[in-house]
């Protein structure tokens, strides 16, 4: 009668360890972005969510995009800035995984410079801020 007593309570300890419902699943190393586009004079940042080592990252094409910083305990955060238009990867390695992003850059359409009281348009149009419009006038 002991021993009985002694096998179903091992046993009920043995399933209840089975049913334990708190257990989680190991989370996956991912980047937080995978494809993005830039417009010019402005900066992205991406990061990698749960590395398991230290990160590397690295550039497609070093004339179109440039990692201007990188920072985290495992340097898992990068910030990145364009040079000019086009389309490149940003690679970023964990250990045996190789993560990447797409980046667009793009120009806007009516991207503004201002140098001496004017602004250009494309580079071709120019106006004075001290010109006069009428509702008419098309810029």
């Amino acid at each position: 009668m002991k021993k009985r007593i002694i096998f179903i309570i091992l046993i009920l300890s043995v399933l209840s360890g089975f049913w334990r419902s708190d257990v989680e699943a190991s989370k996956k190393t991912r980047l937080t972005k995978n494809r993005i586009t830039i417009k010019k004079m402005s900066s992205v940042s991406v990061k990698v969510k749960n590395p398991k080592s230290r990160v590397k990252w690295t550039v497609e094409n070093k004339k179109i995009v440039k990692i201007k910083s990188v920072s985290g305990k495992k340097k898992n955060h990068c910030k990145i800035v364009p040079l000019k238009n086009g389309k490149t990867k940003v690679k970023a390695k964990v250990g045996r995984y190789k993560l990447s992003c797409k980046i667009i850059v793009k120009v806007n359409a009516l991207s503004k410079k201002f140098t001496n009281n004017k602004y250009h348009y494309n580079d071709n149009d120019t106006y004075n801020d001290n010109d006069t419009y009428n509702d008419n006038d098309v810029i």
